[in-house]
């Protein structure tokens, strides 16, 4: 079961992601490098650890560029006060690879549905 963060915080280095563990709680240790995903998607990017996304919307993709820590907390009924469950620093190249993949598929999906615009107009 995928479990999606809810809520993003920014913060002075990187972003919280804040996310409902409750149901799936891996061990931070086995989390390993090849666990970790960037994929682009309609609004911006997805930022996948084992089965946690974070979604970081488009108006978010150059503040993460800059500031690439990402900190997940466990926020869940069960909880007050929680340490953070995993910190880590996302590497540039794939953030940097990651951001022009998405504004080539966005401009592609823009010429695209300008395109059928047009064709439906005639």
């Amino acid at each position: 079961m995928e479990t999606v963060a809810f809520h993003c915080l920014k913060i002075k280095d990187g972003i919280i992601a804040l996310v409902d563990l409750s149901s799936y709680k891996p061990d931070p240790e086995e989390i390993k490098e090849e666990d970790c995903s960037i994929k682009v998607a309609e609004f911006g990017l997805i930022i996948q650890i084992g089965k946690i996304k974070v979604p970081i919307p488009e108006d978010a993709i150059d503040y993460l560029l800059n500031n690439r820590i990402l900190c997940i907390y466990h926020v869940g009924p069960d909880t007050y006060l929680s340490d953070p469950f995993l910190i880590i620093e996302l590497p540039q190249e794939a953030l940097t690879e990651a951001k022009v993949a998405y504004k080539l598929v966005k401009r592609n999906f823009n010429f695209q549905s300008e395109s059928k615009k047009g064709e439906k107009d005639l």
